[in-house]
């Protein structure tokens, strides 16, 4: 049975992208009559998108025919299968038609691609059409009546026609920021360019919307990724008007007299940044209170690493429990995964979307994220956009407090901005610092909250009411 959805009570045809975030941010441009043009560079994954797009909305009940230029259909079910695109099983349900199309080489040659179309439409009725690989007929439509006919038929009539949704998919080269096919790109009611550039051997992808007809754009460009089983997943910007402030019904303490004068109560959605030098990392000053936090209010935790394994945080919270006179049994209970990564592996954008899809799957109390750092001298030494990592951030702390999620980052304090840029999108902010007197090394705390005034805590005497 086909979706439908009620506009101004009228009933027409729900259609998706095939990306459930952009469903959600952008659904009123997608309409019965719609034409998307997907454009981007070779091995972007435009084909991943369009048939994406196709696949989700067959799966509503909207038939799809994919006319391709590039590939064989063997190969293409192949490899969309592996991004968990079973469309045999469509095909098998009369939802899915795929056609592999010669190329198109001379002027006489469109004319018959369009009466093919045409034909096609008027037999199978489809919903939804997907014209991949249009690229190799730029030169045919540089001749206006060519050019005109085409767009006529293709991006007005046949969408028209199908009530439904056209999909034409292009490749731009490498560096061009204008795909010049007969000014499909200015009639298109959709247009997504698809692109990637590497940065310290690390492939960073970004999808810009140049056009969205029927909705605002509030994002010009958002980060994505190609994941095997999924297809294709965005990490699109939270709006911040859309974003409730932290979740005050509830209220947390340590149970730690000193720690919670200063600081408490933790709300659901804080973020709090524990900071210490990079000479003097110690484990039991920052990590003490998140653990008492957890156990005396019953949390559940996930840990993250830019610089430790998965095995290597484990014993690390093990020994630290048993510093502190608690059971090492007792991490597997308020400890839901450890998770270690290799930043200098993947860009910081996979690193995230690959976070989030963890928080997706264990829905924590506590994230701590420890060794951004790492990640920002990483970004600072090739060049790739400090501004594209602070904004990163910026958007993953909304979405954290959109889901109600403490966070921790445990950073290192290797530079002033990085500290200035993390203490703004904290609440909280505990700073640690060694006073030298004598032959002794005292740490301290400087803690402040947002709305009161900073304060200095003795890190000592807060251990003695944690062994008590």
């Amino acid at each position: 049975m086909e979706a439908k959805i009620v506009v101004n009570g009228v009933e027409m045809d729900k259609f998706t992208y095939g990306i459930k975030d952009l469903d959600e941010r952008f659904s009123s441009a997608l309409r019965p009559g719609t034409t998307i043009l997907i454009a981007g560079y070779p091995g972007a994954g435009k084909t991943t998108a369009s048939a994406s797009l196709c696949y989700k909305n067959a799966l509503l009940g909207h038939p799809c025919i994919y006319l391709s230029f590039n590939e064989h259909k063997d190969k293409f079910l192949l490899q969309m299968k592996s991004f968990g695109m079973n469309f045999k099983e469509l095909e098998n349900k009369g939802l899915f038609r795929y056609i592999k199309l010669p190329i198109v080489p001379k002027k006489e040659s469109i004319s018959e691609f369009i009466n093919m179309v045409s034909d096609l439409v008027m037999k199978y009725k489809p919903k939804v059409l997907a014209i991949d690989g249009i690229t190799p007929m730029i030169e045919v439509l540089k001749e206006p009546g060519t050019a005109r006919s085409f767009l006529q038929t293709v991006l007005y009539d046949i969408p028209r026609i199908m009530n439904g949704i056209v999909v034409l998919v292009a490749d731009l080269p490498f560096g061009e920021q204008h795909i010049g096919l007969g000014g499909i790109e200015f009639v298109a009611d959709i247009v997504f360019i698809m692109r990637y550039f590497v940065a310290s051997s690390r492939i960073i992808r970004m999808l810009e919307i140049r056009k969205l007809r029927g909705a605002p754009i509030n994002v010009a460009e958002i980060p994505y990724r190609l994941t095997e089983g999924e297809g294709i997943k965005v990490f699109l910007p939270i709006l911040p008007e859309s974003v409730k402030p932290p979740m005050t019904k509830k209220s947390y303490y340590f149970g730690l007299k000193t720690l919670d004068n200063a600081i408490a109560p933790i709300y659901p959605g804080h973020s709090i940044l524990i900071i210490y030098p990079p000479h003097a990392r110690s484990v039991v000053l920052s990590v003490a209170p998140i653990i008492k936090l957890m156990i005396n209010n019953d949390l559940r935790g996930v840990i993250f690493s830019c610089r430790y394994s998965n095995l290597e945080l484990k014993q690390y919270v093990k020994g630290l429990f048993n510093m502190l006179g608690l059971s090492g049994d007792l991490v597997e209970k308020y400890f839901l995964g450890f998770y270690g990564f290799n930043p200098s592996a993947m860009s910081f954008q996979e690193l995230f979307f690959r976070m989030d899809s963890i928080i997706d799957e264990h829905k924590p109390d506590i994230v701590i994220t420890h060794g951004y750092e790492i990640i920002h001298k990483l970004v600072e030494l090739s060049g790739s956009g400090l501004d594209r990592l602070f904004l990163l951030m910026y958007n993953r702390m909304l979405m954290m407090r959109s889901k109600g999620i403490i966070v921790f980052r445990l950073i290192s304090n290797i530079s002033d901005d990085l500290f200035k840029a993390l203490s703004l999108l904290s609440e909280i902010v505990i700073k640690i610092d060694y006073d030298v007197e004598g032959n002794m090394v005292k740490p301290r705390y400087l803690v402040w909250r947002t709305g009161r005034e900073p304060v200095l805590v003795d890190p000592v005497e807060i251990y003695r009411e944690f062994i008590r």
